[in-house]
């Protein structure tokens, strides 16, 4: 795991100088200047929570994945709507401290997210059970909350080595944990593979199911990618997308990314619906 240190604001102090002035017949005399202001350090982006509009900003679109790729059924070209890869939702998991990847499973970041969204995609190549999918979801904390829920996560993984069990549709899963290397982006990136035997239903039939997950921290924000596909999962083509997110977060955070107005809108449709569920 890799952390880069937060810039602190500049405390230097300056001290006076003098200046002597030679006068004609006289002596030299020193004259006491005020001392210059210091100069503070430019503000660092990351030490701040991105606004809610920021977020949608943060969140890839099917532009920013490469040839092939689509919009989840349900989701317009503004990856607007509800697709999602996978129709349910896993129950909690037996052990507590594989929690957390069981949020991450049901595309929650983090409950103590101040804003989060996110969009979900298809891949090209249709294996037996359909094509893959990938569900991309961005997050953003309070000063430090960020951090805390990355330990969450890269702790459960460490945690549940093995196995852990959970539900879905309420049939009984028992969740196979393995290691998962991924690119070293952002400030810390995190890893792990999922092998499951969906439930009997007319949905799943019993598939047995990869899900590769991978969880990056930038400044105050995560991104967290779920992958998934019957059978081998495409290593470079979840990289890629890793990549692409910790690059957008990154440059949004940074300022070099703006929202747009449909962004600005997003946000305000989603804190809506936020508080009609609350």
């Amino acid at each position: 795991m890799r952390t880069r240190l937060l810039r602190g604001t500049a405390a230097g102090l300056a001290a006076s100088s003098l200046l002597f002035a030679a006068a004609c017949g006289g002596a030299a005399e020193a004259e006491e200047k005020p001392a210059p202001k210091a100069s503070k350090a430019p503000a660092d982006p990351k030490a701040k929570s991105l606004s809610a509009a920021q977020v949608s900003a943060a969140r890839l679109l099917v532009g920013d994945l490469p040839t092939g790729w689509s919009n989840a059924d349900g989701q317009d070209e503004d990856g607007d709507g509800d697709g999602t890869a996978v129709e349910g939702e896993f129950g909690r998991a037996d052990k507590k401290s594989c929690q957390p990847m069981v949020d991450l499973l049901n595309g929650k970041v983090g409950s103590a997210a101040t804003a989060q969204d996110g969009s979900s995609f298809e891949g090209p190549d249709a294996g037996e059970y359909g094509p893959a999918h990938v569900s991309v979801e961005v997050g953003t904390f309070a000063p430090g909350k960020a951090a805390s829920t990355d330990k969450g996560f890269t702790d459960a993984v460490a945690a549940c080595d093995s196995s852990f069990h959970t539900t879905m549709d309420g049939a009984q899963l028992k969740v196979h944990v393995g290691q998962l290397s991924v690119p070293n982006v952002g400030d810390a990136a995190q890893g792990a593979r999922l092998t499951m035997a969906m439930p009997e239903t007319d949905e799943y039939e019993g598939t047995e199911m990869t899900i590769d997950l991978a969880q990056l921290r930038y400044g105050q924000s995560l991104v967290a990618v779920m992958y998934m596909g019957s059978g081998t999962n495409d290593a470079e083509s979840f990289g890629t997308i890793l990549r692409k997110s910790a690059q957008k977060l990154a440059d949004v955070t940074d300022g070099k990314i703006k929202p747009s107005t449909a962004d600005k809108s997003r946000a305000r449709d989603n804190e809506g619906e936020q508080r009609e569920s609350a």
